[in-house]
């Protein structure tokens, strides 16, 4: 009986335990991505745990007809960092965070993406999507935008 338990243990296949933790995440904005940030391509996907670092990126909208932008406050890098998206291209886009949670230090953000407005053949816009998220012993940040995984960010230890 105690050889059919041990070959039943060995030929069971083995199972990773993973610590799955979810957390609040909170938008910030509107911004704008600095004409002096030295970023390119369609897409950017970035994460801050300085306000220096991601002032050099990313600044408020000004107000504009009463509208006031809600910045990420400066204490919050105490207790947070900053996670952010940015789609270029010649049309803007609208964000909804679907989910964020966190599996064995992994940090998994899944967005959805929508363009609005016609693609127009010569403004450019770049349209910054803004997050805070608890610090913690996170070793990456994984960005999944409409299903897809569309990058990875390994964080300094």
């Amino acid at each position: 009986m105690l050889s059919a338990l041990l070959l039943a243990a060995a030929l069971a296949p083995s199972q990773k335990i993973e610590k799955v933790e979810a957390f609040a995440a909170r938008a910030w904005g509107p911004y704008f991505e600095s004409n002096k940030s030295g970023l390119k391509g369609g897409s950017s996907y970035l994460v801050f745990t300085d306000g220096d670092k991601m002032g050099a990126v990313l600044r408020p909208v000004p107000p504009i007809g009463g509208r006031r932008a809600e910045p990420v406050p400066k204490d919050a890098f105490d207790k947070s960092i900053v996670i952010a998206v940015i789609k270029r291209g010649t049309q803007t886009y609208d964000y909804t965070l679907e989910k964020a949670e966190a599996r064995d230090g992994v940090v998994r953000v899944e967005i959805k993406s929508v363009a609005k407005g016609v693609p127009n053949g010569g403004a450019t816009f770049a349209t910054p999507y803004v997050l805070t998220i608890p610090k913690g012993k996170w070793k990456s940040v994984e960005f999944f935008d409409n299903g897809k995984k569309a990058a990875t960010v390994k964080l300094a230890e």
